[in-house]
């Protein structure tokens, strides 16, 4: 189960920390605000997909993605 997630220069979150709870868990915001990029990096963290540099934030050299578990820690990074 994954407890964390943390972001850094990945789409439009520039340092987004994110607790997950052992049950239920809902990401909601308005239209444009990221949700989606959060589950992009989940499937580029265990994947290794999609390719490329363009979800770096634009103007910045490189990002990060940390997964933590109650197990292990995974962190993927992009320059």
């Amino acid at each position: 189960m994954i407890k964390t997630l943390t972001l850094n220069n990945f789409q439009k979150h520039k340092k987004k920390v994110i607790k997950f709870s052992p049950n239920v868990n809902v990401i909601s915001g308005k239209s444009d605000a990221g949700k989606s990029s959060i589950f992009r990096s989940l499937l580029l963290a265990s994947t290794n997909k999609p390719n490329g540099f363009s979800y770096i934030t634009h103007g910045e050299k490189e990002c990060a993605i940390k997964i933590e578990t109650d197990s292990i820690t995974v962190e993927k990074i992009r320059s």
